[in-house]
């Protein structure tokens, strides 16, 4: 008797454990060079959005979190610069490992969805770390024609995929399977969640070297509005870069300033390509690229990236599309013209 007893409350308990746990789900790990500091998660619940601060003590975080449906969390830095992100839902626990100087290498663990998707990160890593979307995009197509059954296909598309907005994502996510495609995934698409808390961050004044081998200060404060163009391809043959770069400076004049940066380490490169240049933009270098410091708190997503930013730095648009630039920096010409 005394036996049974033991057996039934010791269901219960079982009962009432996995009760409590299937009410969150837990995002944890260690960052070995984070030390003290705090971390950002954000993800969509509900139709909501939540940030949390959470302290990173000695490289160790944890967040407790509420997801009844498949969500993303992006995980950032204190200076809000992008680390990770991860697919989790209440129930389950996620082990994130690896170092801040090396997010592409991070490693998820905890699902079998968060260990395929790091899989084909770290496969593609120094083609993310070095922004080369062309490369990243066309290896995202191959996986989701090759898996098209799996979620992992809808993740990377809604997540990592740089031309979300365009006909071709549309087509790539028809194809996907439906039961690969949970609707807590596209209603919004999740990358739009990310881009949320990157467009936060303000556009702080930036070293840069000029055509002339001089580093200079560029700060937006100059100009009512502002179209920082972010380039990463210095071959002659870069007809996009080109074309993006002449739609671009049809902007300047007036109170629009055209701030185009490279951001590829290959100086002699960069050199190359801007003493050809036809169009005779003004051309700035990031010393050390997309990890420059000026340009980590703005998480550059790749070449041919276009930052649209007010004289406080405050971004207006974040894309790859000149024509929308373009409609953002004329909505606010607008605006500010009624406003006057």
């Amino acid at each position: 008797m005394i036996r049974k007893l033991t057996m039934i409350i010791g269901a219960v308990m079982m009962a009432v454990l996995a009760s409590c746990s299937s009410g969150s789900f837990t995002v944890e790990g260690e960052l070995t060079d984070a030390g003290t500091q705090n971390l950002r998660f954000v993800y969509a619940s509900a139709g909501n959005i939540t940030s949390q601060w959470i302290p990173s003590v000695g490289g160790q975080f944890s967040l407790e979190g509420n997801s009844k449906e498949l969500t993303v969390v992006y995980v950032f830095t204190a200076q809000m610069k992008y680390l990770t992100h991860v697919a989790v839902k209440n129930g389950e626990t996620i082990h994130l490992s690896g170092k801040i100087s090396d997010p592409w290498h991070i490693k998820a663990e905890g699902s079998d969805v968060n260990v395929e998707w790091t899989k084909f990160i770290h496969a593609h890593a120094a083609d993310f770390a070095a922004g080369a979307t062309t490369k990243t995009d066309k290896a995202i197509e191959q996986y989701i024609k090759a898996n098209p059954t799996s979620v992992v296909s809808t993740l990377l598309l809604a997540c990592d995929y740089s031309q979300i907005t365009s006909d071709r994502a549309r087509t790539l996510l028809a194809s996907i399977a439906e039961e690969a495609r949970p609707a807590s995934l596209l209603e919004p698409f999740a990358s739009t969640i990310g881009e949320n808390a990157m467009a936060m961050a303000r556009v702080q004044p930036m070293s840069l070297l000029d055509r002339n081998d001089s580093l200079v200060v560029v700060d937006v404060k100059k100009k009512r509005l502002n179209v920082l163009y972010f380039w990463h391809s210095t071959a002659e043959a870069d007809s996009a870069r080109r074309l993006s770069v002449k739609g671009l400076r049809e902007m300047t004049g007036g109170d629009v300033a055209v701030i185009d940066i490279c951001i590829n380490p290959d100086t002699l490169g960069w050199a190359r390509t801007v003493r050809a240049d036809s169009l005779k933009s003004t051309h700035y270098k990031a010393l050390q690229g997309p990890v420059d410091k000026g340009l980590i708190p703005l998480n550059i997503k790749g070449e041919n990236f276009i930052i649209v930013a007010d004289s406080t730095g405050r971004q207006l648009y974040r894309g790859t599309s000149v024509d929308d630039a373009r409609k953002t920096i004329i909505n606010q010409k607008d605006s500010n013209a009624r406003k006057n």
